[in-house]
């Protein structure tokens, strides 16, 4: 595990947190677009599948998985964290990005949080207990202006000010970005992390880089990082190819409890592959008293990414019964003692 600047969060202030639980497992989405656009005629030509441009159509909305997420959260009697991207039209650009496919990529998916159908959800999830946080766009990780902006419009959506979030892309200047986050009045990050490895690296819990009230939780495990979830995955091998760094991981056992099952329940509706990782984090958590953050982006509950779904409800589900504190990360954070 790195060392990272700052100062790791006394044993003390976590468990005041935690109030009586032994780790705890906050839980969070980026809302990187809600609609599939782009990625409809790449698919389609990538799986020699015209069923992908089905997405085209009116009113056919795949990545609008709001209430999907609202009613399973709500189910398990859990809340999480949206954070919101409000992300530069493509000519608000410099000209010579104009003409970048990556570019291209980045600035035609997005939304406007402004928008009525956008404003009115980030109203309902406000009101519903969830939380909604700022998903700082692809350079605001350096532009402190950008980053104050992008925040007021999200505050202006919402009515009262965020308290974190993450910036798009995980992208980060180690500290000098989260000091631009605390100078627009942000009191925690969650972009510490990788999306291509899970695991502890930048240690079991939140630290404060500054040794102030300013809060950084490290990302633990991104939904893309994990073995491929779907039913029927053979092994870890065979799913998204991403590397592991959960120390001391212990083969744990490959539970089938809390996962829905298909076919009248001949096999798991999640891969042992993706359910032996999750096990495994979720044993050292508790070993080591951690506080893990997880990333599903809300179009991954979309039917089209077999067993991310139900991979998710089953690492809430095993979190609950192993007695861990679940919830967004702004919650947890007004728990803590900032002196």
């Amino acid at each position: 595990m790195s060392s990272e600047p700052g100062t790791a969060l006394g044993d003390g202030e976590l468990a005041a947190a935690l109030d009586g639980h032994e780790f705890a497992v906050c839980l969070t989405h980026d809302v990187d677009r809600v609609h599939k656009t782009f990625q409809t005629v790449y698919y389609a030509v990538r799986d020699r599948d015209p069923g992908h441009l089905r997405a085209l159509l009116p009113g056919v909305e795949p990545y609008w998985q709001f209430e999907t997420v609202m009613e399973l959260e709500r189910d398990l009697g859990v809340r999480s964290a949206f954070y919101f991207l409000d992300e530069q039209p493509l000519r608000e650009r410099p000209v010579h990005e104009w003409v970048d496919p990556e570019r291209w990529k980045l600035h035609t998916a997005r939304y406007d949080v402004e928008a009525p159908r956008i404003a009115d959800t980030i109203t309902a999830l406000d009101r519903g207990g969830w939380e909604v946080g700022l998903h700082g766009s692809y350079d605001s990780y350096r532009d402190r202006s950008l980053l104050a902006e992008q925040k007021a419009t999200i505050e202006r959506v919402l009515g009262h000010p965020v308290t974190g979030g993450r910036q798009h892309y995980l992208n980060l200047e180690v500290p000098e970005t989260w000091r631009r986050q605390a100078d627009v009045g942000l009191s925690y990050d969650a972009s510490l992390g990788s999306s291509t490895r899970y695991g502890f690296q930048h240690g079991y819990g939140p630290f404060r880089p500054f040794e102030d009230r300013f809060v950084v939780f490290p990302l633990t495990l991104m939904e893309v990082a994990l073995p491929d979830p779907a039913p029927g995955a053979r092994d870890a091998g065979t799913g998204s190819g991403r590397g592991r760094s959960a120390a001391g991981a212990s083969g744990a056992r490959r539970r089938n409890e809390g996962v829905t099952a298909t076919d009248g329940g001949a096999s798991p509706a999640v891969s042992a592959a993706a359910r032996e990782v999750c096990d495994d984090l979720l044993d050292e958590a508790r070993r080591n008293g951690a506080v893990m953050t997880v990333l599903w982006h809300p179009r991954y509950f979309a039917a089209e990414f077999p067993g991310y779904r139900e991979c998710y409800r089953y690492v809430v589900e095993r979190a609950l019964e192993m007695d861990a504190w679940v919830g967004p990360p702004g919650e947890l954070y007004a728990r803590l003692p900032h002196g």
